[in-house]
């Protein structure tokens, strides 16, 4: 049987942020995601000690490829 590896990705979940601030207040952003206002703010200050849940880093990087296009997000990876 054939092992399958995964390989780790690493996001650049501020620059996320800051880059989808571009186009829409933080605090909107983080509403349609349906997250509490601030955070996305705390996102973009760096203040989050740990990654982003599964769930909410999905949502992120969804409303990220709706606001900044494709390319953009694919610029993300570490």
């Amino acid at each position: 049987m054939k092992q399958i590896t995964l390989t780790e990705i690493r996001v650049d979940w501020q620059r996320a942020a800051l880059n989808i601030r571009k186009h829409v207040s933080l605090s909107r952003a983080s509403k349609m995601m349906g997250e509490n206002v601030g955070f996305l703010a705390q996102i973009a200050r760096d203040e989050m000690k740990t990654e982003p849940r599964f769930s909410k880093a999905l949502k992120i990087l969804d409303l990220h490829t709706e606001l900044c296009g494709e390319e953009a997000t694919k610029g993300l990876r570490q």
